[in-house]
C-alpha cells in the first residue's frame, strides 16, 4: 500500500481535487467561487507534477513516448533520461552546464556590443543601453563564479571540458573585482604549471589586471581601439614580449595586430607610437575608474 501511494499519489492528489470541483459545481457555488475553486483545481494540477523526477521517471516518460510514436516528447524525454544519467555520474556536470551558458551570454553581449557601435556609433543612446547591460551583466557571473570557485575551486579542463573552463575564465576575464581576480590569478596560475589549464588563459589574465589597476602588461594582450586604430597598453618589456608570449603557446604581438588590423607592425612603430598608448590608456583608465 505505501508502495502505491508513492507512485500514484499525484494521481490521486489529482482525483481527489477533480471530486471537490465538481461538488462545487453541483451545489451551484457563485460565479466568482467557481473561478477560484477553478485556479485552486489548476494549481492542484501542477502541483501534482512538481515533485522530483529520478532517473527510474524519465526513462519511463521516455519509453512510453517512444511507444506512443510521439517524437517531439521522446527526443525532450531523452534528454531528461541524458542529464539525470550525468548529474548522478559527474559531480561537476550541472555546473559545467552552467558555465557553458555563462560564456555564451557573456560573448553574445559583447558581439551586440560591437554590432551597436558598427551600427549606431559610441556615443549613441543605443551603445550605452547595451554597454551598461553589459556591464550588470559582469558583475551578476562575477557574483556567481565566486560562488563556484569557493564550492570547487578552479574548474580546469579535465574538470569540465574547455568550453566551461573558458566561461569561468572569461567570467573573471570581463570582471571588474580586482581583488577576485588577483585571487584567481593563483589559483589559474596553478593549474596552468599542473598542464590543467590554458596557457594563454593565464596570460590575458595577467595583462587584464595590470590593466585595471594602472600597470604595464606583460604579455601584449590588451589594446584600446580609438577610431579603428589598435593601441596596446603599455608594455613592461617591449624587447622581450614576443619570447614571453612563445612560453605561452602564444604568436608574435605585431603578427597579432597585423591579421586584426592590417598594416605593417613591428617593435619600431610601438616604440614609436608608446607615447601615444600610454595617452590613450591614461584617458581609458580615468573614464572605466569612474564607472566601477
Amino acid at each position: 500500500m505505501d508502495t502505491w501511494r508513492k507512485n500514484h499519489g499525484s494521481e490521486a492528489c489529482r482525483a481527489d481535487s477533480r471530486v471537490h470541483f465538481l461538488r462545487n459545481f453541483a451545489r451551484g457555488k457563485t460565479k466568482r467561487e467557481m473561478n477560484r475553486a477553478k485556479v485552486l483545481f489548476l494549481c492542484a494540477i501542477a502541483a501534482s507534477g512538481v515533485s522530483a523526477q529520478t532517473l527510474k521517471d524519465h526513462c519511463d516518460s521516455a519509453r512510453f513516448y517512444i511507444a506512443a510514436c510521439d517524437t517531439d516528447k521522446a527526443a525532450a524525454a531523452l534528454q531528461k533520461v541524458y542529464c539525470k544519467f550525468m548529474d548522478g555520474n559527474d559531480k561537476f556536470f550541472s555546473v559545467s552546464k552552467e558555465l557553458e551558458s555563462l560564456r555564451a551570454s557573456d560573448q553574445a553581449v559583447r558581439m551586440l556590443l560591437m554590432d551597436t557601435e558598427k551600427r549606431f556609433g559610441k556615443e549613441s543612446a543605443e551603445y550605452g543601453s547595451v554597454h551598461k547591460w553589459m556591464l550588470s551583466l559582469d558583475g551578476k557571473n562575477t557574483l556567481r563564479a565566486k560562488e563556484i570557485i569557493a564550492e570547487h575551486g578552479w574548474l580546469s579542463r579535465e574538470d569540465v571540458g574547455d568550453d566551461a573552463e573558458e566561461g569561468l575564465f572569461l567570467i573573471v576575464q570581463h570582471s571588474n573585482d580586482s581583488a577576485f581576480q588577483k585571487t584567481c590569478l593563483g589559483k589559474l596560475g596553478e593549474a596552468v604549471r599542473h598542464d590543467k589549464s590554458i596557457k594563454w588563459q593565464y596570460a590575458f589574465l595577467v595583462d587584464r589586471f595590470a590593466m585595471n589597476n594602472g600597470g604595464r602588461q606583460v604579455y601584449g594582450t590588451q589594446k584600446i581601439v580609438v577610431k579603428g586604430v589598435p593601441y596596446l597598453v603599455p608594455l613592461e618589456n617591449p624587447r622581450r614580449v614576443n619570447t614571453l608570449r612563445r612560453k605561452m603557446g602564444m604568436q608574435s604581438v605585431w603578427k597579432d595586430l597585423e591579421e586584426d588590423y592590417g598594416g605593417k607592425w613591428s617593435l619600431k612603430r610601438y616604440m614609436q607610437t608608446e607615447g601615444k598608448c600610454r595617452e590613450v590608456y591614461g584617458d581609458w583608465l580615468r573614464k572605466n575608474r569612474n564607472l566601477q
